[in-house]
C-alpha cells in the first residue's frame, strides 16, 4: 500500500512504528499547502482510474476473458 500511495503521488508513506517519521510527514503537509493540493488531486485521479465503476468493470472483463481462455 505504501508503494502505491507514493507512486501515485497521493500521499506520504511512513513506517507504522515510526512516530518521528509520522510527525515529519504531518509537518511537511502543514508547511506546504501546494503539496497537499497536488497529493489530493493525484489521489483522486488514482482512485478514479483504479476503482471507478468503469475501471472495475474493465478489470473483471479482462479477468473473465482470461478464465474463459484457460478453459477453452
Amino acid at each position: 500500500m505504501a508503494r502505491t500511495v507514493e507512486q501515485a503521488g497521493a500521499g506520504i508513506a511512513v513506517p507504522p512504528d515510526d512516530p518521528v517519521a509520522f510527525i515529519a510527514a504531518l509537518e511537511r503537509l502543514l508547511d506546504d499547502p501546494a503539496a497537499r493540493i497536488t497529493m489530493g488531486e493525484s489521489a483522486r485521479r488514482f482512485v478514479v482510474g483504479w476503482a471507478s465503476p468503469a475501471a472495475v468493470a474493465a478489470a473483471y472483463e479482462e479477468l473473465f476473458g482470461e478464465l474463459i481462455d484457460r478453459r477453452s
